[in-house]
């Protein structure tokens, strides 16, 4: 989902869900999660969105069904060349998601992530992180979109 201002770029919130196949379908939403985010960056570095000066706010939003499938811890992580993250080794998909998430959202690549884990069946909808909540998620997107119209308005006055 792509937001514009005057023609340019201000927001892009990729939207992803996983109901089954976890097992083949994790690393590629992984990989899709980081290469759109370094994609949208270096074509904001390149100036293909515009002349405006701030990044777009970026956004991330993974919805994993709540499912045995899910939950389950799967096959033992293997790498024959370098050692497993830790906190991979007996992670279910949902914990997994989760983590993916987090250092998503920490390593800056998004500015505003929503994890979500939700059971079709019954109706539930859980927010497993408080860091990554529909709250916290909107107010990091209003936040950055501020910050774009306060500088289009000129209202960057640097008290420097």
């Amino acid at each position: 989902m792509l937001a514009f201002d005057c023609g340019e770029l201000v927001a892009a919130i990729e939207l992803k869900s996983i109901g089954s196949s976890f097992g083949n379908n994790a690393n590629n939403r992984a990989e899709e999660s980081i290469g759109s985010a370094v994609d949208i960056l270096e074509a904001f570095k390149s100036e293909l969105f515009g002349s405006c000066k701030i990044p777009p706010v970026m956004g991330y939003v993974m919805i994993v069904r709540d499912c045995p499938e899910s939950r389950n811890r799967g096959k033992t992580v293997y790498s024959p060349h370098f050692p497993i993250d830790p906190m991979f080794e007996n992670a279910s998909f949902l914990e997994r998601f989760r983590l993916l998430c987090e250092r998503l959202r920490k390593a800056s690549l998004y500015n505003a992530v929503w994890f979500v884990v939700a059971d079709p069946v019954s109706g539930s909808v859980v927010e497993p992180d408080e860091a990554m909540t529909y709250e916290v998620f909107r107010e990091n997107l209003v936040s950055g979109l501020r910050i774009h119209r306060a500088a289009r308005k000129g209202g960057w006055a640097s008290p420097l």
